[in-house]
């Protein structure tokens, strides 16, 4: 099935389409993007990987809003507000279920997301 195994192809795509008529065991793994969003290509960088990159997070978010203009930092900083008015809960679950469900594939559970995103909030 090519460089992923098919576990992995579960995660990482939403849609399933057979291959060809008729074929009931090989499908084609149609990518679901969201929309793109400042918010949506940030999450990206949270690639299921990045763990294995010995990156700090803080360093990563930073690099990423040089990269952007000041109406896409406006942009960003309203959607990281939103994020985390969406998503009051103590326990981050909610958080953490939101942040995956926009495209990141990897976060510490050692690292408080929500300060991170206050943290990136007040950089922006």
């Amino acid at each position: 099935m090519g460089l992923y195994s098919p576990a992995t192809y579960a995660r990482r795509w939403a849609v399933n389409e057979p291959m060809s008529k008729g074929s009931d065991s090989i499908t084609v793994i149609v990518p679901k993007y969201g929309s793109e969003t400042e918010l949506s290509r940030f999450v990206r960088i949270f690639h299921q990987d990045f763990g294995y990159l010995n990156c700090d997070p803080d360093e990563m978010a930073l690099g990423f809003f040089r990269s952007l203009s000041k109406p896409e930092q406006a942009s960003l900083r309203k959607d990281f507000i939103k994020l985390l008015d969406e998503n009051p809960g103590k326990k981050q679950k909610g958080l953490r279920n939101a942040w995956f469900r926009l495209g990141a594939q990897w976060w510490d559970r050692k690292i408080d997301l929500r300060q991170s995103i206050q943290r990136w909030i007040s950089k922006l």
